[in-house]
Parts: structure tokens; C-alpha cells; sequence
């Protein structure tokens, strides 16, 4: 069986509520999001079809990344757009670690994690830095930027995040996507936002003050 053939077999069921919960990874305003049952590695975002305003602006995003040659490091990758008369879907990788198990947010990690630790503090902010560096790099435009949304994967040869959800600009006049000076400028603007208004990694600098200048030293005028 295809991806596309047990993705709209699991279409059926959820059309008629018997989907099992075990598949379900995610709930939220406009959508659901499971793995399939025969391909653990693949997730299937549904959006009722009058109800897709972010399933579209996901989709033609990944397709414009994708048309651009953007390395998907730091985004999982994009398989299928998936139209019904009833939903609006589309197939993407589930980010796992390379022992195969989910792996956590962002969030999850730092609320668990010591981070008066200096070695933690300094891989948890390596990360930020090759996250946003990326982002700043190709220009990627993110509107949902939260903790939830970065997953940490972890591979023998080190860990890095990847952004799940959330992508592409809402403005009404797109000039972010497609002018890259313009959407750098949003990109700094949203990641020192993002900085300032988390506690968990404002507590990462010494001071808040510590925060715009680090960003502009390590994600605009990167050492290495």
C-alpha cells in the first residue's frame, strides 16, 4: 500500500470517528495530526476544507522552500498535499530519534533540564544558534514561533532542532517571502521576541539586555 492509499484508508476512519488515539500526536484549533499506523515515520496533518487557512499556507510554503533548492536541516521533510471533498491534508516526516523515538520539544527538554548547568546552557544555546542561523540563512519565515513547535532530534552525531509548525508569513502582502533583506529583518525581530518572552531561555543570558546583542553577534554575524 502507498502513503497516499493509507493516508485516505485513515481519512475514512477518522470520517467516521474510529481512529484510534494511539495515532494521535497533536490537537489544535484548526487541525489533527497522527502517524500512520503501517509507516510510523510519516505524519498526516487534516484540516477540515473550509477550515484550512493554515494547512494552505504550510503547503504552498513547502512547495516554495522546495522549488528554491532549501535544505530541509532544520524542517522536516515535505511528501504529499492531500485534497478530499471533506479535508485538506498533506503527508510529512514525523521527527524521531535515531533510535526511532519521538523526539521532545523544545519545551519538554528545558523543563526537565538544569539549565544553571554550563554545559547545558551552552548545547541548548548552541542549538538556538544553528536553528536561527538556518532560518536567517535561506530566509525561512516563521509566524508561530514557539517552544512546542521545535523538536530536539538527537543522532549520534549530535542534536539539533527542527521546526514542525508554524512556517510561512501571514502578512496580507507577502514582501517578507520573496524579499530576503525584508525577511531577515522580520526573522531578527521574531527571534530575540522569541528570546525575551520565554522565560525558560531568557534565563539562559545573564540579563535581557544580553539577548539582542547575542543575536546579532551570533545569528546575523556568525564566527563559525
Amino acid at each position: 500500500m502507498s502513503l497516499l492509499q493509507e493516508a485516505l484508508s485513515f481519512l475514512q476512519q477518522v470520517s467516521v470517528k474510529s481512529f484510534s488515539e494511539p495515532f494521535l500526536i497533536g490537537r489544535g484549533t484548526e487541525r489533527l495530526c497522527f502517524f500512520l499506523p503501517n509507516n510510523p515515520t510519516v505524519v498526516l496533518k487534516i484540516s477540515k476544507d473550509n477550515f484550512d487557512k493554515q494547512t494552505r499556507r504550510e503547503i504552498n510554503y513547502f512547495k516554495f522552500l522546495a522549488n528554491k533548492k532549501v535544505p530541509f536541516t532544520h524542517l522536516p521533510h515535505f511528501f504529499q498535499e492531500i485534497r478530499t471533498p471533506e479535508y485538506h491534508c498533506f503527508l510529512q516526516e514525523r521527527v524521531l530519534n535515531e533510535d526511532g523515538t519521538p523526539s521532545p520539544t523544545l519545551y519538554q527538554y528545558l523543563k526537565d533540564a538544569d539549565v544553571t548547568d554550563k554545559k547545558v546552557k551552552a548545547a541548548v544555546l548552541q542549538l538556538l544558534k544553528d536553528f536561527f542561523c538556518y532560518i536567517y540563512r535561506y530566509n525561512i519565515i516563521p509566524c508561530d514561533l514557539q517552544m512546542v513547535n521545535l523538536l530536539i532530534k538527537r543522532t549520534q552525531k549530535g542534536s539539533k532542532l527542527i521546526f514542525v509548525d508554524g512556517l510561512g508569513s501571514t502578512d496580507a502582502i507577502n514582501i517578507a517571502q520573496y524579499i530576503a533583506w525584508w525577511g531577515r529583518k522580520k526573522i531578527l525581530r521574531k527571534t530575540i521576541f522569541f528570546l525575551k518572552n520565554n522565560p525558560e531561555l531568557a534565563s539562559l543570558f545573564n540579563t535581557e539586555q544580553d539577548i539582542e546583542p547575542w543575536v546579532y553577534e551570533q545569528i546575523k554575524n556568525p564566527r563559525s
